[in-house]
């Protein structure tokens, strides 16, 4: 009706155990939209790669037992297992563009069966550890294939077949990469280090419009070393810790800059 929102999200089923979403729509008002934790008995490890084309105009409220976790500036894939709880809230007035998959472990097993040097050096999905939470930042190479993923699926019929090679393409490229790094390493990421960096990115939004107090002090408050915190920081923003802070500090100055009269 246009009264919550005008655009449109068509669905596409890409193959046995692949299925997308794309999102092109405007939303009258702010609105949260929730993806819900699925019990791990009835998801198989099923997993959700998800790319937002438009950063700046969606904050990634809270990801797992995290909230207030925004990551407004970059590109990037957020992969997901089904038992995850994401909220994502989208500002009104702006376009709204997402493509979000949902991959099964059956699809992922059905591509690695074409592929004999994945058969010797990968590990299969059940290895990663669940539930699995994990940012990873977007290549040129993808962006690029999101864009084209975009523009095909809103302007094509739906079995039209570069959506299907370009996106199995880029998924087996992602997961290809997660599994083939350290899974104990992730492990230990995920229980040790998230919460906090995630404390430490909060410290950082606290003090957007105020001095940031020195990194050993912040390193501290969270009872890391100072390299500890710049390593692990790196790790999950694809970024140091002072450059993360400057692109929030300067997007906050452009919302400033349009939104009131300064």
């Amino acid at each position: 009706s246009g009264k919550i929102a005008r655009g449109q999200i068509r669905r596409f089923h890409l193959d046995v155990g692949l299925n997308m979403r794309v999102w092109d729509v405007v939303f009258q008002q702010p609105v949260m939209l929730h993806k819900e934790g699925v019990p791990v008995s009835m998801n198989n490890n099923a997993l959700n790669a998800i790319y937002i084309l438009t950063p700046e105009n969606i904050t990634l409220k809270s990801v797992g037992h995290q909230q207030q976790f925004s990551r407004a500036w970059s590109r990037d894939v957020l992969l997901v297992s089904d038992d995850v709880h994401m909220e994502l809230l989208v500002q009104p007035n702006r376009p709204v563009q997402i493509i979000d998959f949902n991959i099964t472990t059956y699809w992922f097993e059905n591509q690695m069966k074409h592929s004999d040097t994945a058969k010797k050096t990968v590990q299969p999905l059940e290895a990663l550890n669940f539930p699995l939470i994990r940012i990873e930042p977007c290549s040129s190479r993808d962006s690029l294939v999101t864009n084209k993923l975009f523009h095909i699926a809103m302007h094509e019929k739906n079995d039209s077949p570069p959506l299907h090679a370009l996106s199995s393409c880029m998924l087996t490229d992602l997961l290809l990469n997660v599994l083939q790094s350290d899974a104990r390493k992730a492990h230990m990421y995920k229980d040790v280090f998230y919460e906090k960096i995630m404390q430490v990115e909060a410290i950082l939004q606290e003090h957007l419009q105020k001095n940031l107090p020195p990194l050993a002090a912040i390193a501290q408050q969270v009872s890391l070393s100072e390299s500890t915190l710049k390593r692990y920081f790196k790790i999950f923003f694809g970024t140091s810790v002072y450059d993360y802070y400057l692109q929030k500090k300067m997007h906050l100055a452009k919302g400033m800059l349009l939104e009131k009269m300064m």
